[in-house]
């Protein structure tokens, strides 16, 4: 028989969507991404052994928080009743009624927080999954990668990216990494040699000056094509 405890005091809404999030099978986080500036948690995206973006905040809770104020105010009251009943003021009856007021609020807290913030982080990772599935480069690339997660965190840490669900923030960056790739592409463009030797040659004049990441990026934006002429110089 299923132990429904967990759930005690939840709408048959509720008790539904945390069960669906639950079932997903979310893989296990691989390698911690780098972290925005705000705080947010690292998150893997189904990254094989590469970098995973940040996680957004840009979700709408499930289960409403309990106020802080209000936890507050019975923890104080539930030490003033321990003072109380060890000053012979109150009885063990009264001291309990205390305890279960505030470790009743305080389950419920813990609950909420804790259930919305593992609803996030599993919306975010099958989001990733998913994005991923259509742009594999980004997971095998080692240099795309690496571009894609700085794009990705500097989006959710601005105010930009704040407005914007998962798969926005995701398709954002793939835009800003393919600009930033096209604008490779077009200060480097070949110029006008008098034989195809010469012409090949200041076509790749720019790999030279390159080294690390970046030569590896610029060798992996060429086409077939030009990644032929380049092998035969």
């Amino acid at each position: 028989m299923e132990n429904n405890n967990e759930y005690e005091g939840l709408t048959e809404a509720e008790i539904a969507v945390l069960k669906e999030v639950e079932a997903e099978e979310v893989p296990d986080k691989d390698v911690e991404g780098e972290e925005a500036n705000d705080n947010r948690t690292g998150a893997s995206g189904g990254m094989e052994e590469q970098k995973a973006p940040s996680t957004p905040e840009t979700f709408e809770p499930i289960f409403a928080e309990v106020d802080q104020d209000k936890l507050d105010s019975l923890k104080a009251e539930l030490d003033e009743a321990k003072q109380k009943f060890e000053d012979g003021d109150i009885d063990y009856f009264k001291l309990d009624e205390a305890k279960d007021a505030y470790n009743e609020l305080k389950w419920t807290s813990d609950f909420a927080q804790e259930s919305n913030r593992n609803m996030r982080d599993g919306r975010w990772k099958l989001e990733q999954n998913r994005f991923l599935d259509d742009n594999s480069q980004y997971k095998s690339n080692e240099s795309l990668n690496a571009a894609f997660v700085a794009t990705v965190n500097n989006l959710i840490a601005s105010d930009e990216g704040s407005r914007m669900s998962d798969m926005e923030v995701l398709l954002r960056a793939k835009e800003q990494v393919e600009a930033a790739l096209r604008g490779l592409d077009s200060t480097s463009a070949p110029s006008v040699a008098e034989d195809n030797t010469t012409h090949h040659a200041d076509e790749f004049a720019h790999l030279d000056k390159l080294e690390g990441a970046a030569y590896q990026e610029a060798i992996d934006s060429l086409s077939r094509d030009q990644l032929t002429r380049y092998e035969d110089l």
